[in-house]
């Protein structure tokens, strides 16, 4: 090791390979969040090997205002159709009201009990507000829809 300089000794070089291997036994035990780093610093080989987290049940259970709903997810196009509507005031979904496009999200997302026009006439406002986020949130609708603090659905109401 004629080139390392003299006040180096020989000492740094193993401390540095040290370091190097605790920093590889750190990478190992605990992923890489990729959410986290900056794209341009990410490996293709990283993206590759995270684990998978997109995607889940089809069917499930949510809990709002103190009732528990059956719920599977909405049909794509009648989504995409709703939010183009909303957005645009184009189409069918256009020439809806807020509430009239809340109600159709719902109405095909909850298997039981039936929400029916006449049960939803009479919840108040801020409860079809809650349980159209709380469904977009188990859909996972509320990543691409402008809903608040990143789409947390409200507090659930019991």
């Amino acid at each position: 090791m004629s080139s390392d300089s003299p006040e180096s000794g020989d000492d740094q070089p193993d401390a540095d390979s040290t370091n190097a291997e605790t920093e590889l036994q750190d990478v190992d035990e605990e992923p890489v969040n990729l959410t986290q780093v900056d794209p341009e610093e990410i490996d293709p080989e990283d993206l590759e090997n995270q684990e998978w987290s997109l995607g889940g049940d089809d069917t499930g259970y949510i809990k709002f205002g103190g009732m528990v709903f059956e719920v599977q997810d909405p049909e794509d196009d009648e989504i995409l159709n709703l939010i183009v509507g909303a957005a645009t005031g184009e189409g069918e979904a256009g020439q809806m009201d807020g509430s009239d496009r809340m109600f159709a999200l719902c109405d095909s997302a909850v298997v039981s009990p039936e929400i029916t026009p006449e049960r939803w006439r009479q919840m108040k406002s801020g409860e079809r507000i809650g349980l159209t986020m709380r469904i977009a949130e188990w859909a996972g609708i509320d990543q691409m829809m402008d809903f608040p603090e990143g789409g947390e659905a409200p507090p659930q109401a019991e």
